[in-house]
């Protein structure tokens, strides 16, 4: 907004205050429904009075926008057809009034459409004023279905000789896209024309459109942009730098890429204050979504550009005008949430802007500061932020809490200053914002154990005068933890004591599970605790009263053992199940018969595939040849070369879970597939398909099916494979069986006893055969790694890859995965370097030296592995591959 243009404002403003007594709350068109339906009556009245109209539409428009008094659908309709009589008048004012009343309204679809006779009859007339305006109300009532209507005159007006005309036409086609997109990209042609015209908003509005008709093609519209005129508006230069900022995300090469950041780079030098912001704010998008995947910015490429961007921002914050402050303070702040050291050399500029008299402005500064402030300043930003607080969002609350706990971990002493701040501010927000404070005292209490007895007290502060209970049984769950570990933990019992007086039945619970938790600890406290105990007995809840019978009893005989199986958190027995089968006795009439508890007994737990490297080992060993003796019995004992570790096939929630062990043998490969079933019915007669993916069929020799499986258990199903065309393994081999398999599980469901079996299948994850199966581990150091790398006859393959990781944190134990080596070193560089050894089949040596980094094109790997035979080096090549 110009400097002119605001003053005026302001004394159009001070004029209407003088007339109207400086009276804010004066409104001429405050008027009540009733009234402005009575008003419509003028519209009918001929001839037409202008003046009186105009008003009328006034106070319609005002009603409307205002929301308080909304029209039911018969005053709506008698409106609307009310105000269709004005376009017989040709007064100019009254006619724009007319086109705001119709595109405000509401009326069905049916109504709308009969105005538009009468707006395509002004979109044909050589009234410019009548022509765009209707174009513009067009554009607001029609929909898709009946967008086809009026498709070959919005053509012609984008076409038009006035530029008022095109935009509108434009803009028009813009509301219609969402709904017809199908008409509008037949537009192509004629929106390209109007991107090239040299009217600014004509520009402006066509290269928007055309930016939603061609939205899937970036390199077209890269090189499009790029035919602009050398000279473009900063609005033209705004959309072109939100497209380009979208685009960055996509793979657009490198030449691209280049051009892109050139062109923001010149737009950061641009003469207009609203370009230079949006190149700032692109160069800060594009900076968070570089920390959001790699959260560092180790490899981030525009350092350069980013100082560029603060000196601007510096120039923007020391300006005059609060809304060019306002625009450089929220990038600030957005920025020093993830490079608070860029921002920290304006922190003088941002701590004049905290005594700035817009609420605004100074909450940004104190967000900012709080990121980039020094302990010298951490005393005056907190006095400030208890006031900005109290008017701020619940969303900025929440920032501030977050940055005033990291700046108390920054500087631990300090901590008693947060927390006090902490205590302050707690009684001034909702759930979400006492529940953020409360995690952040304890996140300060565990980071720094001096402040422990200090968080403390404040704790027992806020359970006393908390209204939400989740909160105050967090606390209490935090304290039961914490209060043995103080030096007089029978201090805190007063305020835990006051909780089974004054709450809800879920705290006293919680309350007595604390108590309980403390006698754990402090044994000593045993005859106090067990006369509050005591007063639980008789609680008007059960769950409160069953807790306490069940400690006091424990602590009264001090029966630690007891009492710490009774606050053991990790139940031995399963909810669900034993709900169910005591449902099922009282429906069946057997609740005096003994039970049997063992019907609940939780099965053992399971260790995930993924993240143990053990497994090998803690797998119960079997007798494999006699596994393929009982499948093919005339075949010899196999000498095993290999044995991998099992590879989950499904999630270890689902309802069958699946892991295959691969056994590899000269001439064979023995897949045992564990199946463990954990729904609550048995299965039988459980079979295995292997489909191939992309690759040969297998050589199935023989299969072992499991006959029976209950809930709970696991049990092995295995598949003999023999390779095909009589083909056997060995270093020097030049082919080895690889390839993908779809695996589906066949079986009988029976559910009870009452009903018939039914077969089901089941379809996990595929299977896959890799060239890193082959090998086994080779265990050294790095030094013993450095002295087998220079052995002789070795032979050398070197390879360049790119991988389909966004981050080295994903990439470095993805790659490792898919090699199946030992890892013998591995840096922590940006780009990282591994060393791996491994032995094929149980004895060719091989090594792999791979580095792994980021670049502008993604995640590069170079690898170069080197073995005692060069097949060697393609298998393990495949793997990547």
């Amino acid at each position: 907004m110009s400097s002119a243009l605001r003053e005026t404002i302001s004394n159009a403003v001070s004029s209407f205050q003088e007339r109207h007594g400086n009276n804010q709350n004066s409104n001429p068109h405050l008027n009540d429904k009733a009234s402005v339906l009575v008003g419509t009556k003028v519209f009918r009245k001929l001839p037409l009075n202008v003046k009186l109209c105009k008003q009328s539409l006034v106070k319609i428009l005002f009603l409307l926008n205002n929301g308080r008094d909304e029209f039911t659908e018969a005053e709506a309709t008698d409106v609307f057809f009310g105000v269709t009589r004005l376009f017989e008048s040709n007064d100019h004012s009254l006619r724009k009034l007319m086109y705001l009343v119709i595109k405000s309204i509401r009326v069905s679809e049916a109504e709308s459409l009969v105005v538009t006779s009468s707006l395509t009859k002004d979109i044909n007339s050589n009234n410019t004023c009548y022509k765009a305006n209707a174009i513009r109300t067009l554009g607001c009532i029609v929909d898709g279905s009946t967008a086809a209507q009026i498709d070959r005159h919005l053509k012609a007006s984008i076409l038009d000789k006035d530029p008022f005309v095109k935009s509108c036409a434009i803009i028009c086609g813009i509301h219609i896209f969402e709904s017809n997109s199908e008409m509008v990209k037949r537009w192509t042609n004629e929106v390209m024309e109007c991107v090239k015209s040299n009217n600014p908003m004509v520009q402006y509005h066509a290269l928007t459109l055309m930016l939603k008709i061609r939205g899937g093609d970036k390199l077209l519209l890269i090189k499009l942009a790029n035919t602009l005129n050398s000279y473009v508006s900063p609005y033209v230069e705004c959309v072109l730098i939100k497209f380009y900022v979208d685009v960055l995300t996509s793979d657009i090469g490198e030449t691209n890429e280049r051009q892109v950041i050139c062109f923001l780079k010149n737009c950061l030098l641009s003469d207009s204050l609203i370009t230079k912001l949006e190149a700032c704010k692109a160069f800060v998008t594009i900076a968070t979504d570089h920390y959001e995947k790699f959260k560092n910015f180790d490899l981030f490429p525009y350092h350069d550009e980013l100082s560029s961007v603060i000196l601007i921002l510096k120039s923007f914050i020391t300006s005059n005008d609060r809304f060019v402050i306002f625009s450089g303070i929220k990038q600030l702040f957005s920025l020093s949430q993830i490079m608070s050291n860029f921002v920290e050399p304006l922190n003088n500029q941002l701590e004049m802007l905290l005594k700035h008299d817009n609420r605004a402005i100074s909450s940004l500064a104190v967000g900012t500061l709080l990121k980039t402030g020094s302990e010298s300043t951490i005393d005056n930003l907190l006095t400030r932020v208890v006031g900005v607080l109290q008017d701020s969002s619940d969303d900025f609350k929440l920032e501030v809490v977050k940055a005033v706990e990291h700046l108390c971990i920054v500087y631990p002493s300090k901590c008693k200053l947060v927390i006090s701040f902490l205590s302050k501010v707690f009684q001034s927000g909702g759930y979400e914002f006492k529940n953020a404070t409360v995690n952040s005292i304890i996140n300060i209490i565990n980071s720094v154990p001096s402040c422990m007895l200090y968080g403390l007290d404040h704790l027992c502060e806020f359970i006393e005068d908390c209204d939400y209970s989740h909160i105050n049984i967090q606390i209490l769950q935090f304290l039961s933890n914490v209060i043995p570990k103080t030096p007089d933990p029978s201090s805190y019992i007063r305020y835990i004591y006051n909780r089974l007086i004054l709450e809800k039945s879920d705290v006293r619970a919680a309350v007595v599970s604390c108590l309980a938790f403390i006698s754990l600890s402090c044994p000593h406290l045993n005859k106090d605790l067990c006369v509050i105990l005591a007063c639980c007995l008789d609680d008007v809840d059960e769950e409160v009263r069953e807790r306490a019978k069940v400690y006091y009893k424990a602590i009264r005989d001090s029966d630690t053992v007891e009492l710490g199986k009774l606050l053991d958190l990790e139940l031995s027995y399963d909810v669900a199940a034993l709900s169910s089968h005591l449902e099922d006795r009282v429906r069946n009439g057997l609740c005096g018969d003994k039970f049997d508890i063992s019907v609940a007994i939780k099965p053992p737990t399971r260790t995930s595939t993924k993240e143990s490297n053990d497994s090998q080992v803690i797998q119960q060993q079997i007798d494999y040849n006699e596994i393929i003796r009982s499948i093919l019995p005339e075949l010899k004992d196999l000498q095993l070369l290999v044995k991998t570790n099992p590879t989950n096939l499904t999630e270890d929630e689902a309802d069958y879970v699946v892991s295959v062990v691969k056994y590899i043998f000269e001439s064979h490969i023995l897949f045992e597939f564990l199946v463990e079933n954990t729904l609550e019915f048995e299965l039988k007669d459980i079979n295995i398909s292997l489909t191939p993916i992309s690759t040969e069929p297998l050589n199935i020799v023989g299969v072992l099916p499991i006959d029976h499986l209950s809930y709970g258990q696991q049990e092995s199903l295995f598949v003999l494979v023999k390779y095909n065309n009589n083909l056997t393994i060995g270093c020097s081999s030049e082919k080895y069986l690889l390839g993908s398999y779809g695996i589906t599980l066949s079986f009988n469901i029976i559910e009870s006893q009452d009903y018939d079996p039914y077969d089901d299948t089941y379809t996990t994850n595929s299977m896959s055969l890799r060239g890193g199966d082959y090998f086994t581990s080779w265990q050294m150091d790095k030094d013993t790694f450095m002295v087998e790398w220079e052995g002789k006859d070795l032979h050398e393959d070197i390879s360049n890859y790119g991988l389909s990781f966004k981050s080295i944190d994903k990439a470095v134990p993805g790659f490792i995965k898919f090699m199946n080596l030992t890892v013998c070193h591995q840096s922590s560089d940006n780009f990282q370097n591994l060393l791996l050894a491994g032995k094929c089949l149980g004895t060719c040596k091989t090594l792999v030296n791979a580095t792994i980094g980021m670049s502008s094109s993604g995640c590069i790997l170079r690898m170069t592995v080197r073995s005692q035979n060069k097949n060697v080096n393609k298998l393990l090549l495949s793997c990547i591959e």
